[in-house]
C-alpha cells in the first residue's frame, strides 16, 4: 500500500471494484466508472504524468490514463486494452476519459511529474478546460526529466530487482528499450533508446507481492527470484494488458553467477571484451564495467566518466541518474 493507509491519511479508503458502465463512446470503446466514484459528489483526479510503458503517444500515462482505467477498474482496464490491436491503447483511453468527463462527476485533476532520481518535480492542476491539451503538455516536460542508461550499447545490464512497486511493467521499458509485446534482439523499441543485448535480474520485489510481470523481457534470472513468482497474478496481469510475452518465463539458473556465466555465452564478441552495466534497479546506471572500448558507446552525458572499481566507493544510486532534459541542481534535505 507504499504507506497510503487510512490512519495515515485520516480519510476513508473505498476500493471496491465494482464499476458501472456509461456507454459506447463514438470509437466503440465502452467506458466506465466505479460505483464509489459515481455515488461521490465529484471527483478529484490524481497520478504521476509520466511516458508509459507498453506504447507512445500525444497522451500516455496520466490523468486520462486514471480516468479511464482507474476509475474503470477492472471492466474499464479490460476495455482500453482490448484496443491495443484496435485503434490503440492511447486512443482508447482518449475516448473513454473523454466520457467519463462527460459525465459530470470530474472536477479536475492534479498531475504529478517526477525527475529523474524518483523526486517530485512539480504538482499542478488541471482543469475540464482544455484538460487534455494540459496534460500533452506536460507529458512532453515528463520526458525531459526522465532518467536514463548513459550507454547506447550494452551487452549485459544485471538489475539487482524489479517488481510493481518500480515499474507497471516491472521493469521501465523506456530505460532498457525492450517492448512489452516482444522485441527483436539488438534492435531498440523505440529511437533514442539503447541496445542491451542480455538482461539479468537478480531478485523479484517484496513488494511486488509475486506479480512478477515484465519477467518477458528478461534473459536470466536465478532461483531466488523464481521462488517468489505468483504465476496466477502474474499472468492475470499480463492478460489484461494483452501482453503474455511480459509473462513468459526467463532462464532460471540456481545463482547470480550462473546468469551471469550464461549471459557472457550469449553475447556480441568484442575484441576488447563485454560491456557491463550493473544497476540496483531497471531505473538509474550507477556503474559500467568491462570493456575499455565502453567510453565510444557513451552518450553525451554530463554524469558519465571512468572511474577506478579498486578505488570507487558504493554509489548511491539516487545520484547516478543521467535525465534525458537539462540537469537541474538535485534540491538538498532541508535542515
Amino acid at each position: 500500500h507504499y504507506g497510503v493507509t487510512e490512519d495515515e491519511l485520516g480519510v476513508p479508503i473505498r476500493d471496491d471494484m465494482a464499476a458501472r458502465s456509461l456507454g459506447t463512446t463514438p470509437e466503440g470503446i465502452e467506458a466506465f466508472i466505479a460505483d464509489v466514484a459515481w455515488q461521490a459528489d465529484g471527483v478529484l483526479l490524481l497520478n504521476r504524468v509520466k511516458p508509459h510503458t507498453d506504447f507512445k503517444g500525444p497522451l500516455e500515462s496520466g490523468l486520462s490514463k486514471m480516468c479511464a482505467i482507474g476509475l474503470g477498474k477492472f471492466e474499464g482496464a479490460r476495455e482500453c486494452h482490448r484496443q491495443v490491436f484496435g485503434i490503440g491503447l492511447g486512443n482508447a483511453i482518449r475516448a473513454a476519459a473523454g466520457r467519463v468527463i462527460e459525465s459530470g462527476k470530474i472536477l479536475g485533476g492534479v498531475a504529478i511529474l517526477e525527475n529523474a532520481y524518483h523526486e517530485t518535480a512539480k504538482i499542478e492542476a488541471v482543469t475540464l478546460d482544455g484538460f487534455f491539451t494540459h496534460e500533452e503538455r506536460l507529458l512532453v516536460e515528463a520526458k525531459g526529466l526522465m532518467g536514463r542508461l548513459p550507454l547506447d550499447e550494452i551487452d549485459i545490464l544485471i538489475c539487482d530487482r524489479m517488481g510493481k512497486n518500480i515499474s507497471g511493467a516491472g521493469i521501465d521499458t523506456n530505460i532498457i528499450g525492450r517492448s512489452v509485446y516482444g522485441y527483436e534482439q539488438g534492435r531498440p523499441w523505440q529511437e533514442g533508446m539503447p541496445v542491451i543485448h542480455r538482461i539479468v535480474v537478480r531478485d523479484l520485489a517484496d513488494e511486488s507481492d509475486g506479480n512478477a510481470v515484465g519477467m518477458g523481457l528478461v534473459d536470466f534470472i536465478p532461483r531466488r527470484f523464481a521462488k517468489k513468482v505468483n504465476e496466477e497474478v502474474t499472468m492475470l496481469n499480463a492478460m489484461t494488458a494483452r501482453s503474455p510475452e511480459n509473462a513468459k518465463w526467463p532462464f532460471v539458473l540456481e545463482s547470480d553467477r550462473d546468469c551471469l556465466r550464461m549471459a557472457l555465452s550469449a553475447i556480441p564478441e568484442r575484441p576488447t571484451g563485454p560491456v557491463i552495466g550493473s544497476v540496483p534497479g531497471p531505473h538509474a546506471l550507477c556503474h559500467a564495467y568491462g570493456a575499455e572500448n565502453a567510453p565510444t558507446l557513451i552518450r553525451r552525458c554530463a554524469d558519465a566518466r571512468r572511474t577506478d572499481p579498486a578505488t570507487t566507493p558504493p554509489c548511491n544510486c539516487a545520484a547516478t541518474h543521467a535525465p534525458t532534459g537539462p540537469r537541474t541542481r538535485r534540491p538538498q534535505p532541508r535542515p
